[in-house]
């Protein structure tokens, strides 16, 4: 038997859609199972004994580069004759790949084409008040298995070159959306907060984020405390552009708190069971939660303090969040982490010092 299973989004979601296929291996242990993804994930299955094949989809942004990309994916996969395909979005280019492979059996979310919607034999309504690991676990449950675990796995090595403090936090400062992301003063401070305690940071990044972590590597020096960033014998360690997702996820392990923002970073942390403290705005946790393996809860709340297992996500106290908007009336900047975030940020210091009481 070949399952495939297509997951077009970013490497958080990707990540997140590991317990679906280890759930698959463990239903189907002589099936060959096959992924395919956006060029750019596919780190996150480095050494990941599940999945036979994986299959990268470039995207070119060129119009007819884009169809002739499309096409000859759609001939390589009908080539593989899949026997199952789980489309694990809502995107009309996996159902249709799905159809076009000739496989049998299509399990998807449902998506905007009421004649794509047709050719799904198992469609599965979305729940967007609950987590996306458990969204694609109801993709197995269509198929009529229950899920067996619900771990987020992902391999991690450490760096050869990279010299690791004893003892620090790693920071995520920025985001592929900004409007997820806080100040960087906001996120200077809590290093600052952070490495009075006696932690160390580490902080990293994508290779074009650099000036952007540069600019929060300088601000953490520049606080004005009752102890200066390192008068203690800690330090910042940039390691911003320099490690590869599996790298990012050996010093993750490594790590004694995860600090930072809702991106791709906080759920290789959370995945290396190393306890974070994430900071959402107009995106809702209850769906992007750092997920915990042991307790495999939901976050049941909209916003405020949630602790989850090891993991707390925290909203600033505002009746529009979260809003589910990309920012402010989808104007690509939340106020929410940006404006007046005082408040927020002494809530912010709080779990982090409560983490750092159950980790040191």
């Amino acid at each position: 038997m070949k399952i495939l299973v297509v997951k077009f989004r970013r490497i958080g979601d990707t990540l997140l859609s590991t317990p679906l296929l280890s759930n698959l291996a463990s239903v189907f242990p002589n099936a060959e199972i096959h992924y395919a993804l956006n060029a750019g994930c596919e780190g996150v299955f480095e050494g990941n004994e599940c999945v036979s094949k994986i299959h990268i989809f470039a995207n070119p942004r060129a119009f007819f580069a884009k169809i002739y990309a499309k096409i000859k994916f759609i001939f390589a996969i009908r080539r593989e004759k899949f026997d199952i395909v789980i489309n694990s979005t809502e995107g009309k280019f996996g159902v249709m790949l799905g159809v076009l492979s000739g496989a049998k059996t299509l399990v998807s979310f449902p998506t905007k084409s009421r004649f794509y919607n047709t050719r799904i034999t198992h469609e599965v309504k979305r729940n967007w008040q609950t987590h996306m690991v458990e969204q694609d676990l109801n993709l197995l449950r269509a198929l009529g298995f229950e899920p067996v675990h619900k771990r987020v796995e992902m391999c991690g090595v450490l760096p050869k070159n990279a010299s690791l403090p004893e003892k620090f936090a790693l920071f995520c400062v920025s985001a592929s959306e900004e409007y997820k992301c806080v100040s960087l003063e906001m996120m200077a401070n809590l290093a600052r907060f952070v490495m009075q305690r006696g932690l160390s940071v580490v902080v990293s990044g994508a290779p074009n984020e650099h000036e952007k972590v540069g600019r929060f590597v300088a601000l953490c020096g520049s606080g004005k405390s009752n102890l200066s960033a390192g008068e203690n014998g800690t330090k910042v360690v940039n390691l911003c552009g320099q490690l590869s997702l599996t790298e990012f996820a050996g010093v993750a392990r490594q790590a004694a708190i995860y600090v930072g923002v809702d991106t791709a970073s906080s759920h290789i942390a959370a995945s290396q069971n190393t306890p974070c403290v994430v900071m959402f705005g107009s995106i809702p946790m209850w769906h992007w939660g750092a997920w915990d393996n042991e307790v495999a809860g939901l976050y049941e709340h909209k916003s405020g303090v949630q602790r989850v297992g090891r993991h707390v996500c925290i909203t600033p106290n505002l009746p529009c969040v979260p809003c589910a908007k990309k920012g402010c009336k989808e104007s690509g900047f939340a106020k929410c982490l940006r404006e007046e975030t005082g408040e927020f940020e002494v809530a912010v210091k709080a779990e982090i010092l409560k983490t750092l009481k159950n980790v040191c």
